[in-house]
């Protein structure tokens, strides 16, 4: 794997988050019929609550991790990787990240969604140990059923 580094991101990172994001989800738009959530988010509140990380790549952004603190969990809000850097690893990498922040913060469960539809990251979560918690209807979309999963994190 190539070298690499993950930081927090800043407010002039706005528009690299919103294009790497909007490539990344970009294959599930025909598939769902619509734009997925975090297609249409405006992250600007998020990276000034310090809850967007950027993977860097050699010279390059290559991906986005944005995390939600619950009061005992971290929530994977999204998880975004732009094209050229997909199959290589490196959502294991931001995965992992997730997960010792979790740890660090001396919380015990990380916890993510996606639509049902999202085959491939539902079979790329369960391989990193995530399990099935629930499916339920999406609020705003009913036509699209929701998988919650979980994992829980060992101090």
């Amino acid at each position: 794997m190539r070298a690499y580094s993950i930081r927090k991101a800043r407010p002039d990172d706005l528009a690299n988050i919103t294009r790497i994001t909007r490539e990344a989800y970009a294959i599930y738009v025909e598939r769902l019929g619509r734009e997925p959530k975090p297609m249409l988010r405006d992250y600007m509140s998020a990276i000034e609550a310090g809850d967007v990380s950027l993977l860097d790549v050699e010279d390059a952004l290559a991906g986005v991790l944005v995390l939600e603190r619950e009061p005992d969990r971290i929530l994977i809000y999204s998880i975004a990787l732009a094209p050229t850097f997909q199959g290589q690893g490196f959502g294991k990498t931001l995965m992992d990240f997730a997960e010792t922040l979790t740890r660090e913060a001396g919380l015990s469960e990380v916890r993510l969604y996606t639509n049902e539809k999202m085959t491939r990251n539902i079979a790329f979560y369960t391989s990193l140990g995530y399990v099935e918690t629930a499916r339920r209807p999406a609020e705003h979309h009913p036509e699209s059923i929701v998988v919650f999963m979980s994992k829980a994190i060992q101090s």
